[in-house]
């Protein structure tokens, strides 16, 4: 079962790729990053980078090559019990 904090970084993450020109529509969690969301190395790259930034740590992800989905980005998030706290 999902919790709240899953839904919360969800909707920030779709906040983040907005700002990528993508859709929030296009947003799921079993969107594939590269497929269905044109990400490629660079843009994930950067995507990782924002997310991290914005949480203040730099530990969140230590294999981005093992993130395809928006769901293992939300899921390496709820390992480390990271959650964007909006100011």
């Amino acid at each position: 079962m999902k919790n709240l904090y899953y839904y919360r970084n969800l909707h920030w993450i779709k906040d983040i790729l907005y700002q990528y020109g993508i859709s929030s529509a296009r947003v799921k969690p079993q969107a594939d990053l590269a497929h269905d969301l044109g990400l490629r190395n660079p843009e994930k790259l950067s995507l990782i980078l924002d997310i991290e930034e914005a949480l203040h740590t730099d530990i969140v992800f230590e294999d981005p090559d093992g993130l395809k989905t928006i769901h293992d980005i939300l899921y390496n998030l709820e390992l480390k019990q990271m959650v964007y706290a909006e100011s």
